[in-house]
């Protein structure tokens, strides 16, 4: 499922984000962080292949959603094991830096849950 979700959208993922979507798959991580599914997920719309689907114009491959904004990889960065996170603000085309990996992303959203 994975590989097949690189080879249709022409990215190659990390490697510690593709474990994650081994694991989980997608979901919500909080009430307001929602990870895209490479499989059916549960919206259509909440796909990894929905949201990238003829949108290579983007600089960023989208992997999930806040309320109002989607966050990703850059789609230049091609490190294999960690990349980091980067918020996408639709409204003026900008790229903004969320955390240093995916995990380091996991983690500050939950913490910032509880705290």
């Amino acid at each position: 499922m994975v590989k097949k979700i690189e080879t249709d959208l022409n990215y190659r993922l990390p490697e510690e984000y593709k474990e994650f979507l081994l694991f989980a798959d997608g979901g919500m991580l909080t009430d307001n962080v929602i990870l895209f599914s490479a499989g059916a997920g549960i919206h259509p719309a909440e796909t990894l292949r929905a949201a990238n689907n003829d949108r290579q114009d983007l600089p960023i491959f989208l992997i999930g959603r806040f309320a109002d904004e989607e966050f990703g990889f850059l789609r230049k960065d091609t490190d294999d094991s960690h990349r980091p996170v980067y918020l996408y603000e639709h409204e003026v085309g900008d790229t903004k830096k969320l955390a240093d990996s995916f995990e380091a992303f996991c983690h500050a959203s939950v913490v910032r849950q509880v705290l």
